[in-house]
């Protein structure tokens, strides 16, 4: 019985000394769930961007490309609509711009005007000049509006209608204004048909009523030929080269 409890405290001493030598040689709790192939922690100026971080970058590069403004590609005539040319034109009458500039964005090189009485025209830059000019003096408040637009492939027809304070002769055998005991409004309607190629006007048809537009002028019967506009008032001076004909050819 005395060697037995003396085996039993002999086996005691010796687990104590097991477990004592297993917690000097433990690692701490915290490398305890550690794997042997684990990489070493990473240094602070060589931090791993956190989750979602490469994602936000690439969104905010992405935005602040959305949000730079994108250079727009100079206009040219072929990117108006159909209608432009026609409706530039119209707003040339309002406007008394007759410059060769706004000419040359709404004209080819070459157009073709079938006017009102029936002639067929060749217009260029000074022709325009001289009648738009002519029309405008006469009435320095003309005004078109475009009241109908119909468009068929490259044809384009506008009804407009226009009105005017009738101050200087405009026509042959017309009243002087200046005679009139009060000024005289003109209105009148017009229709025009273009034909555009390559966004310019290239081809014009035009019909108004040119009867009821003299009649307030004070007209008289007159033949085709006086029913061109007057010729303005001659220049002080020798014109230019590149002056405009010194006598309109009608409405083109």
């Amino acid at each position: 019985m005395k060697y037995m409890k003396l085996a039993s405290t002999i086996l005691i001493l010796a687990l104590s000394g097991v477990g004592v030598a297993r917690g000097q040689n433990s690692p701490a709790p915290s490398e305890q769930g550690s794997s042997p192939t684990q990489p070493a922690a990473t240094a602070p100026d060589q931090a791993a961007p956190a989750p979602g971080q490469m994602t936000q970058g690439a969104n905010a590069a992405s935005s602040n490309q959305a949000a730079a403004p994108s250079e727009k590609a100079a206009a040219t005539p072929e990117s108006h609509p159909v209608d432009w040319a026609p409706r530039q034109y119209v707003e040339m009458w309002n406007t008394g711009d007759i410059s060769p500039e706004h000419q040359n964005a709404i004209f080819n090189n070459t157009v073709i005007m079938h006017s009102n009485n029936g002639d067929r025209l060749v217009l260029n830059a000074p022709r325009v000049a001289q009648v738009i000019s002519s029309w405008r003096r006469s009435m320095p408040d003309l005004h078109f509006t475009i009241d109908d637009t119909i468009i068929q492939g490259n044809k384009v027809v506008l009804r407009t209608s226009f009105t005017g304070t009738y101050t200087k002769i405009l026509f042959a055998n017309t009243e002087d204004p200046a005679k009139f005991p009060a000024p005289r409004k003109i209105h009148d309607g017009e229709i025009l048909i273009f034909s555009v190629r390559n966004g310019k006007i290239e081809e014009m048809w035009e019909n108004y009523n040119e009867t009821r537009m003299r009649s307030p002028m004070g007209s008289s019967w007159c033949t085709a030929e006086q029913r061109k506009p007057l010729a303005p008032p001659a220049p002080t001076e020798a014109p230019s080269a590149n002056s405009p004909p010194s006598t309109p050819d009608g409405k083109p």
